[in-house]
């Protein structure tokens, strides 16, 4: 989801500068819908998905034009899918000027993750934490 907000063309139409998201962290994501649409889930058909419409939703396929830093965290312990996901979402952003910080949770699983955010020695908190202590000395 917070990949989607790095996305563009969706700031003119809700009248916000490009520029509005200033970092983001973006958790074992699903950066290409087209996987949703060969997924063996109970709620795949409920999407209703579209070749056209999942490349239209895949931030793999709409990558964000200005530079902005993006860390890609997935847990250790998570399914196949989303580390895959991260490192082909990671190729891409690198190949358009991007430089993603990729970050692998020890011990964490999809859920657990999020433990790494409310621990001040959790890899996530310190991410986010250098994350905004170089927006701030950016400006």
């Amino acid at each position: 989801l917070a990949a989607t907000t790095l996305m563009p063309g969706w700031h003119k139409a809700h009248n916000v500068p490009q520029n509005v998201i200033r970092g983001a962290i973006c958790k074992s994501g699903i950066y290409d819908m087209e996987s949703m649409m060969h997924a063996n889930i109970e709620s795949k058909d409920s999407l209703k998905l579209t070749q056209d419409a999942a490349k239209r939703a895949s931030p793999l396929y709409n990558l964000p034009k200005e530079p902005v830093p993006i860390i890609l965290a997935y847990g250790q312990h998570e399914p196949v899918g989303y580390p895959l996901e991260v490192k082909v979402y990671a190729e891409a952003l690198r190949s358009v000027g991007q430089q993603p910080t990729v970050i692998e949770v020890a011990d964490r699983g999809h859920f657990t993750m999020m433990n790494d955010f409310v621990h001040e020695e959790g890899k996530l908190f310190q991410a986010l934490l250098a994350m905004l202590k170089a927006n701030h000395q950016g400006e």
